[in-house]
Parts: structure tokens; C-alpha cells; sequence
């Protein structure tokens, strides 16, 4: 829970009924100690920076306002992708709102987050998540600069927050639907005032990320975000992973490698490849799900296995006993017994427009160098690492290929 807003006063967590404040405190925020007056420290910090002043900022300066300009009045349109908006998903939305794509200096933008060690060590016990916005408005080498980032919160550790980034998410997405409304803002360039709106595009994230922001899990039987319950993976006993098969289906029906059977895993194959799934279509398959976010209390387990309590079916959301099946990362996730595949339903889909988005998650180009190449190279190459060339390491190229390289394809 974030307290914030009308629950800006409050003490205690809504879902779990955990204090605001660090146990080793329990001092309330008016109680006098010593004739002085202490507030008490609080479990966990969100460190958040507002986005509308800072993107009005950026027409304040009349060299920065024409170059929020650029994608529409000075970059090329020769068929050649240099630039977001060369591409597909661009097009579609400008399409979708010619309202919003009527003015070129309605800002454009991306997401990134992950989370990393501040403290300097290779150890993955601690884990901070900033979360960064990408105004592609300005010029392709320009946008990426350190200087044109905009750090729009940091969200502290020290452990990852999981699917409860939403949680986090919550300012940064009232003040993104402000922005679709539109706010007042002034041009220097051309020396007016204007309204200034502005939408979020798309994130940018690796895989385990893409499970946190989009609410599907990018583990397990069905880890392709992309071809959803249609994932077709087998378990290997030995490796103890799963690997992903199928990936003939996204070749042309006379590709040559359909038909090679000797030369795959000994099947031909004639399935076609999936659609990927709308965001239309996701929101009518969780609709009716409640999610809850945080952390399982553990009393509940307790009343649960002791038959204490019982599941409350009325409110649509059920309480299941084995509560393993749920935790993923130190967090428990309560859904409907009607078993949907999505973890939760996004934060971004209460934008109004983020259903409409072509392509909502994107995977970082290091993270597919790295994990990809890398893997795909050590097996060609047969290179073993530091002697473990087995079956185990196999499993886990395999594995990594399969359910990364696949977005290259689609």
C-alpha cells in the first residue's frame, strides 16, 4: 500500500494490517517524547520526481522545443527505421488519435526499469528499481543521452518489488492520465501558450521485468508472452528446465525447414504461428478477476490449513491452500480459482489509450546480446563453462534461446 492521497494519513496497511512504520519504532507520528516532538521512521521510502514540470521545462527553452519537433518536421521518411517513429506502432497510434497526432509537440514516451545493486557488489541481495521515462521526441541521438532521461522514481529495495510495482506506479500514472487530458504549457519557440499532452508508448525492460510490468509470467510451461496458452514446452527430466519448441510455425508455409525433421527434434512441422494477443483481449480475459497485491500474512495460512476461515467467493476472489503455487519472489499474488494465465491485470491499462498500443513491452537489445548470443554461440561452438558442459547447461541454452530469440522472429 502507498500512502498517498486520501490515504495519506493513515497508520496501517490496508491489505496485510502492517504498521507504516519500522517495527523498532512504533512511536506515533504526534507523540511527545522528552518535550519534543518525534516522527517516526518509515518501513519504506518511495522516492518520486512529478514529470508535468520537468516536460514543460523542456519547451521553456526554445533550442529544446524545436527539437521536440523533430520527428515531425525535420526527420526523413525514406522507408528506413532510425527512429521510433519510423515504425509500425507509431503509425497505428497516430492513427488511432490523429487528435493527439495533430501537434508534434505532444510528447512521446518510454519506460524502463530494472533493478540493480547501488552498493557496488556482484551480490543480488539488495535490488533498487529506478524507473526511467525516454521523450522520443527529440532526435534518435539525442533521446538517449544521459541528459535527456528522465528519472521518474526510485523504488527502493532491498528486495525487487515484483508484481507490486504497481503499487509503485500509481503517481506516475495519474499524472500521465492528467497529461492525455492535457495541461497548459508554453512555447518559447514560438512565444504561446499551448496545451501540452503526452502518452506513454510502450516499456522497455529484460524478461523477468516483462513479467513484473505486463502481468504475465515469463516462467514455465506457458513463458511465452507472445504465443500465451498456444506455448508449446517440454520438461526435461534431466535439466530440470523447461525448453520451448514450435518455432517453425513463424516460417513461411514452403520454408525448407519445416520438413527437416532429422535435422530438429524429429517432428515436421505444420502448425501455424499464433496472433499475439490484443490488449482488448487481455483486459476481457481478466475481467472479472480480482487481484490482490502484497504479501500473504502469514496467520492466513494458519486459519487456512486449521479451517478457520473460509474462501470468500462473493467478492470473485479465492483463497487457495496451497500457497506455494503462488509465491514468486517473496510475494503472493491471490487470484480467482478460474486459473487465469495473467498474473494480474497492469497498472498501464488504466490509461485509456494503452489498449489500443501495438506493441506494449519491449525486450532491451543488451539483454538479447547478451543472453542470446551468448548462449547460441557457446553451443555452436560447443564451449563448455568452467566444466560444465552437461545436459543441465544444455537445457538451460535451450531454454534461454528459445523463449528469448523468438521475439526476434515475431
Amino acid at each position: 500500500m502507498l500512502y498517498w492521497g486520501d490515504v495519506s494519513k493513515k497508520i496501517s496497511c490496508d491489505v496485510c494490517k502492517s504498521s507504516r512504520w519500522q517495527s523498532s519504532n512504533k512511536l506515533d507520528a504526534d507523540e511527545q517524547v522528552d518535550g519534543s516532538c518525534r516522527r517516526p521512521k518509515p518501513a519504506k521510502v518511495l522516492r518520486y520526481f512529478p514529470l508535468i514540470p520537468r516536460l514543460k521545462r523542456l519547451f521553456q527553452s526554445s533550442k529544446t522545443s524545436q527539437s521536440m519537433r523533430w520527428h515531425k518536421e525535420e526527420q526523413t521518411k525514406d522507408g528506413i527505421l532510425r527512429h521510433p517513429a519510423d515504425g509500425s506502432a507509431w503509425d497505428a497510434f497516430d492513427k488511432r488519435f490523429p487528435d493527439f497526432a495533430s501537434d508534434p509537440r505532444n510528447v512521446r514516451l518510454g519506460l524502463a526499469s530494472d533493478g540493480f545493486n547501488p552498493f557496488r557488489t556482484m551480490s543480488t541481495s539488495h535490488s533498487t528499481w529506478p524507473v526511467l521515462l525516454i521523450p522520443y521526441n527529440l532526435e534518435p541521438w539525442a533521446c538517449m543521452k544521459q541528459s535527456s532521461l528522465i528519472l521518474s522514481m526510485v523504488i527502493p529495495g532491498e528486495k525487487g518489488p515484483g508484481n507490486n510495482i504497481d503499487v509503485y506506479m500509481q503517481p506516475l500514472i495519474k499524472e500521465l492520465k492528467q497529461l492525455w487530458i492535457g495541461v497548459d504549457a508554453f512555447d518559447s519557440s514560438a512565444s504561446k501558450s499551448f496545451t501540452l499532452r503526452a502518452c506513454l508508448l510502450w516499456t522497455i525492460n529484460d524478461f523477468p521485468a516483462y513479467a513484473n510490468l505486463s502481468g504475465w509470467s515469463t516462467k514455465g510451461q506457458v513463458a511465452c508472452p507472445i504465443c500465451a496458452e498456444k506455448t508449446e514446452s517440454r520438461w526435461l527430466q534431466y535439466g530440470r528446465k523447461f525448453c520451448y519448441m514450435g518455432h517453425h510455425r513463424w516460417l513461411s508455409a514452403e520454408h525448407p525447414f519445416r520438413k527437416q525433421s532429422r535435422e530438429f527434434d524429429g517432428t515436421i512441422e505444420f502448425g501455424v504461428a499464433p496472433i499475439p494477443q490484443s490488449g482488448e483481449d487481455i483486459l476481457r480475459e481478466v475481467e472479472g478477476v480480482n487481484f490482490i497485491y502484497g504479501k500473504a500474512r502469514k496467520m492466513d495460512r494458519e486459519e487456512l490449513d486449521e479451517g478457520l476461515i473460509e474462501p470468500d467467493v462473493d467478492e470473485g476472489c479465492n483463497l487457495v491452500n496451497n500457497f506455494e503455487e503462488l509465491v514468486e519472489g517473496g510475494e503472493t499474488n491471490l487470484i480467482n480459482q478460474d486459473r487465469t494465465l495473467w498474473k494480474k491485470m497492469s497498472i498501464f491499462f488504466d490509461l485509456p489509450y494503452w489498449r489500443y498500443n501495438l506493441l506494449r513491452h519491449n525486450l532491451d537489445v543488451m539483454y538479447i546480446e547478451k543472453n542470446v548470443c551468448d548462449n547460441i554461440v557457446g553451443t555452436l561452438l560447443n564451449l563448455s563453462r568452467g566444466g560444465k558442459d552437461n545436459i543441465s547447461r544444455h537445457a538451460m541454452t535451450y531454454k534461454i534461446w528459445a523463449s528469448e530469440v523468438i521475439f526476434i522472429q515475431k
